[in-house]
Formats: C-alpha cells, sequence, structure tokens
C-alpha cells in the first residue's frame, strides 16, 4: 500500500515536495470521477438508447420509403413500356393516315377529271338543245326627249316563254342572260309614240346591248315618216352571241334628230338560238 507523503517542512522543491503535490492531485481527481462520470455514462447510455431506437424507427421508415420507390419503378417501367407500344400504334395511325391522304388526293384528282368532263358533257349538251327566252313590256316607259344617247329599256312585267331554256330574264332591269354562244334570231316587237314633225322623215335606231362588257351586239335603225306620231314595228334580226354568260339589254337611241314625248309602250324582246357554235 503505498503511502501517503508527509508535506515538506519548507518551501524548497524537492524530491518529496513533488510527489506531495502530485499525489493531492491524482487523490482530488480519483474522488471527482468516482462522482461525476457514473452519472455521465449512465446518462449517455439512456441517450444512445433513445438515438439507437429512432434509428430504428427512421431505418424502418427508409425500409418502407425503399419498398414503396421499388413498387413506384416497377410503375414507371410498366409505363414506359405502354407508352412504347401507344408510340407504335401513333406511328403506325400515322402511316396509315399518309396511304389514306394519298388516296384523297388521288380520289380528289380523279373528281377534278370527272368534273370537267361531266361539264364539257353538259356543255355539249346545252348546244344540242334550243335556246329560247325573252320578256314583255305592257306598262308604258316615258323617255322624254330622245337623241343620240342610248337609254336602257326596263322594268318588264313578263316572262315571254312559260318553259325557256338556255336564256334568263330580269325584268326590272330589262335584261337577259345566256348561257351558251351560238346564232339567234333577236326578237323586237314594239310600240313607240313620241311628237310628229312636218319637216321629212326622222331615224332612231334599237340595239342589243352586253351590259358584261359594254359593247354592242347588234344594232338596227328604224325610220319615220313625216308627221308620223308613232311607230309599231315586229323585226327579227340574226344576231351571233360570242360571249357565254354575259347579259343583253334592248337599247333606244341614235336618234337623227330630236324626239320629243318619245315613249315606249309596249316590247317583246327575245333571244331564239338557231344552231350552236
Amino acid at each position: 500500500m503505498n503511502k501517503t507523503p508527509s508535506p515538506p517542512l519548507n518551501n524548497q522543491i524537492t524530491t518529496e515536495r513533488v510527489s506531495w503535490v502530485w499525489h493531492n492531485y491524482f487523490s482530488s481527481l480519483d474522488q471527482w470521477l468516482q462522482q461525476v462520470v457514473p452519472v455521465n455514462v449512465a446518462a449517455l447510455e439512456a441517450r444512445i438508447a433513445a438515438l439507437e431506437a429512432q434509428m430504428l424507427v427512421v431505418q424502418g421508415e427508409i425500409d418502407t420509403l425503399q419498398a414503396e420507390m421499388l413498387t413506384a419503378q416497377a410503375d414507371i417501367n410498366t409505363l414506359q413500356a405502354e407508352m412504347l407500344t401507344a408510340q407504335a400504334d401513333i406511328n403506325t395511325l400515322q402511316a396509315e393516315m399518309l396511304v389514306v391522304q394519298a388516296d384523297i388526293v388521288t380520289l380528289k384528282s380523279q373528281m377534278a377529271t370527272a368534273q370537267a368532263e361531266i361539264n364539257a358533257l353538259q356543255s355539249d349538251v346545252l348546244r344540242l338543245e334550243p335556246g329560247y327566252g325573252g320578256i314583255r313590256k305592257t306598262t308604258p316607259q316615258t323617255i322624254g326627249t330622245l337623241s343620240a344617247a342610248y337609254v336602257g329599256i326596263t322594268n318588264y312585267q313578263e316572262i315571254s316563254y312559260s318553259f325557256p331554256n338556255g336564256v334568263t330574264a330580269n325584268l326590272a332591269n330589262g335584261t337577259v342572260f345566256v348561257n351558251d354562244i351560238g346564232d339567234y334570231n333577236l326578237i323586237i316587237n314594239s310600240s313607240i309614240t313620241f311628237d310628229a314633225v312636218a319637216n321629212g322623215g326622222r331615224t332612231f335606231g334599237l340595239r342589243l346591248f352586253d351590259t358584261t362588257n359594254s359593247t354592242v351586239a347588234l344594232s338596227t335603225t328604224i325610220f319615220v315618216g313625216k308627221d308620223a306620231e308613232g311607230s309599231t314595228s315586229s323585226i327579227i334580226v340574226p344576231a351571233k352571241i360570242l360571249n357565254v354568260n354575259h347579259v343583253f339589254r334592248l337599247e333606244v337611241g341614235n336618234a337623227s334628230a330630236n324626239f320629243t314625248n318619245f315613249a315606249v309602250n309596249g316590247v317583246n324582246f327575245a333571244l331564239n338560238k338557231l344552231s350552236a357554235q
């Protein structure tokens, strides 16, 4: 058993004095360790146990998450496989749509060709059929003074034929519409009145005017003797219609001298087709 050294008798640094100091230091340290360290170790052990329990809980949660991630990855893999299948189906459908589109283009081309042939056939049929139609005016139209300028005869009251063919009419505008070219007879039956003059004969003109391109298709001259107060005439004039789908109007004008109180009391204006062009 170690003997506790006696304290030195003076303040000189000696071997006995150093031994005494270290003895006291280690004795105090041993007493502190016996009191403090056991308490702290127990607390640390409890804390470690609690942390280990928490770690077990966390590890369980991690294991659960990993299992869910594996399930999710399997679902993702399944979806990716389904997407690849769907993409393959889409590619197949797109290829089929391209084929169908090409077929549609071909069909449209064939339909356009067939329509052109149908139109040509219809045109040929129209050329073989007689064309006729016209309009009749029964209400007077007062023009007043007729001079060189032409005036359109408008506001007709009736269609001349019950079943016109190839010639349609607009009563208000006083026009006829011809849907085929060819040789026609222009038929004009007119009843016109004006003031008489005693100084010799006069003339005025009737013309078939193409309102579509503002050209004269046909014109004729009416002679009036002195002292005449009117003119009643029936005219049949050959007319060559060279423009299909054009609109024509009957006009009066080109007076050699002024006609006063000029009035168109009645007109029958018709076109009858003779042959195809």
